[in-house]
């Protein structure tokens, strides 16, 4: 999200920039998502254009208890983990606006805590935290936890669709 530009005429490895490109890839796919778009109207009255970094995070609790991409809590630390390390390998490189997230991030080890819905609403916490207009997650919060089994079925079809759609990409 702090990469701009057109990343084949950015200096970075191929290797990154393929990461750069899937992650682009994803995200367009994720906003056009006819579930994901369903998912957005819970928070969609009250957090307007918000509704989709709120269902970013409401999605990003399913993936981490997903046990088709996690087996167990061990396997979702051992992968973050994997992730901070490539991070910090790749420091040098990185946007500086985003090294101070990066601290933050691995500091606290969000991407194991997203396991937890106390770790969601840190998570919503934050992205209210980069923004002077979102109004407070406490209604977004609320709205998850009330309605987690729906929000789920929408996670389990968008992600069964995203799955196939990274694979075309890569064949």
């Amino acid at each position: 999200d702090y990469v701009k530009g057109d990343i084949n005429k950015l200096d970075y490895s191929p290797a990154m920039k393929v990461g750069l490109k899937l992650h682009r890839f994803i995200d367009d796919f994720t906003d056009h998502h006819p579930a994901i778009q369903r998912a957005k109207e819970y928070f969609r009255a009250e957090y307007r254009l918000y509704s989709g970094p709120i269902v970013d995070c409401v999605f990003d609790y399913y993936i981490a208890n997903d046990p088709h991409c996690f087996n167990s809590e061990a396997d979702l630390n051992k992968f973050t983990q994997s992730v901070y390390q490539t991070l910090a390998d790749q420091k040098d490189k990185l946007p500086i606006a985003y090294l101070p997230a990066l601290q933050h991030m691995t500091e606290n080890n969000w991407l194991y805590n997203y396991r937890t819905i106390k770790g969601i609403k840190k998570s919503m916490i934050g992205v209210a935290n980069q923004s002077t207009q979102m109004p407070d997650v406490e209604l977004a919060y609320q709205a998850f936890v009330l309605n987690c089994y729906i929000l789920n079925q929408y996670y389990i079809e968008f992600i069964a669709d995203a799955k196939i759609a990274i694979q075309k990409q890569y064949e």
